[in-house]
């Protein structure tokens, strides 16, 4: 399983949803207007099916990396833009990944992501290193699916203003459900946490925090 489907996925909702924004006038009565917003809908039901899978998130043992975890939200973040089911401009080659990734998609020792046929990929695993774009994955979809959300409200109030209140209403239940996985997921990350252990680079971190506050501390003490 790769990431690419939720993040297409989504992007299909958003693309539907920014198609009726472009319009000037709703009409209940519009057939294609309805197909539109079914599709949609049907986009959104197919994300949540594809988010079940990764409920809950598998534990990592500290094994992932915040650069690792920064690199692949970066990657995330740009095939959404590009949109992964675009055909002719969805896929990412080694190259095409962004200067400010710190990591490289071609090395073979790298192992959270993949590039097959020159096409970065990134797989999801329930074990290994792989295991840990689940978090990533899910922290991304949360931030783009609030995102679409808050369009397809947009786009629900255009109608209303316009007298189209059944198609308003129906987008209103696509931003309901949106919405409400975003906030699920949101709620499986926090469930995560507890559970999994920190990687070392936050427990160093932690520990120099910790230095640092009891260093000042004491020279308050000793101040006073």
């Amino acid at each position: 399983m790769f990431a690419a489907s939720f993040l297409g996925t989504l992007r299909h909702t958003q693309d539907r949803t920014t198609e009726e924004l472009r319009k000037r006038r709703y009409d209940d009565a519009d057939d294609d207007a309805w197909h539109v917003v079914a599709d949609a809908l049907d986009s959104v039901c197919d994300l949540v099916d594809l988010c079940l899978l990764g409920v809950p998130l598998p534990t990592t043992d500290g094994v992932a990396s915040r650069r690792d975890d920064e690199a692949i939200a970066t990657i995330l973040d740009q095939w959404f833009e590009r949109d992964p089911w675009n055909d002719g401009h969805g896929s990412m080659t080694p190259a095409e990944v962004g200067s400010d990734v710190d990591l490289d998609p071609a090395d073979p020792s790298v192992k959270r992501v993949e590039t097959v046929a020159e096409t970065v990929i990134v797989p999801l695993s329930t074990a290994g290193p792989r295991a840990a774009n689940w978090d990533v994955l899910f922290d991304r979809l949360v931030t783009h699916a609030v995102a679409v959300t808050s369009e397809c409200r947009k786009l629900a109030d255009r109608q209303r203003i316009d007298g189209a209140t059944d198609l308003a209403a129906a987008w209103e239940g696509v931003a309901d459900l949106l919405g409400d996985l975003a906030a699920f997921i949101a709620f499986v990350r926090r469930a995560a946490a507890w559970t999994n252990e920190p990687d070392r680079e936050t427990i160093d971190r932690s520990e120099a925090a910790f230095t640092a506050a009891r260093t000042l501390t004491d020279e308050t003490t000793t101040t006073t």
